[in-house]
C-alpha cells in the first residue's frame, strides 16, 4: 500500500511523504506472545535474597563510615576514669601541651625532670595526642 500524495510547486512530493507497508499479524497460536511464570525459581529467589541482604549490609556501613567521619558517636568501649574521691590526679591532654608543662601540671613540688622521666617510661613515648587522658598518682 502506498500513500498518496501531491506533487508540491517543484513537482517534487513533499520529504514527509513516505510509503508504507502491511504487515502480516500473527494468527491462531501465535497471536499472543509467550508469557512466563510469575513465580521465579527457588534458586532465583534466594539469589535476589542475597543481594537485597548485600545492599543492605552496605548501605548500614556506609551510613557509619558517614557518621563517624562526622563526628558520631564511637562504637569503641569508653576510657575508664578513675573514680571519684581515690588519690588519682587525672590530666587530659590539650593541643600545644608538653610532657614538661604537664609534670609541672601534675606534681608543682617536684623536679619535672623526674616526673617527665616517670611520664616518659610509663608511657612508652614521648608523643601526646590531643584528647589523651594522662593519670598520675601523687606520691
Amino acid at each position: 500500500m502506498t500513500a498518496a500524495t501531491t506533487p508540491g510547486p517543484s513537482g517534487r512530493a513533499p520529504a514527509f511523504a513516505r510509503t508504507t507497508t502491511s504487515r502480516s499479524v500473527p494468527q491462531g497460536r501465535n497471536a499472543q506472545p509467550s508469557r512466563r511464570s510469575h513465580r521465579p525459581s527457588a534458586a532465583v529467589f534466594w539469589r535476589r535474597r542475597f543481594v537485597a541482604v548485600g545492599l543492605a549490609l552496605s548501605v548500614l556501613g556506609v551510613a557509619r563510615q558517614a557518621g563517624a567521619a562526622l563526628g558520631g558517636v564511637s562504637l569503641a568501649t569508653p576510657e575508664r576514669h578513675p573514680p571519684v574521691g581515690s588519690p588519682y590526679v587525672v590530666h587530659v591532654v590539650q593541643p600545644g601541651d608538653t610532657l614538661w608543662s604537664i609534670a609541672e601540671a601534675l606534681a608543682p613540688d617536684r623536679d619535672p625532670r623526674e616526673v617527665v622521666d616517670l611520664l616518659r617510661d610509663a608511657r612508652d613515648s614521648d608523643t601526646l595526642v590531643p584528647g589523651e587522658t594522662i593519670t598520675w598518682v601523687p606520691e
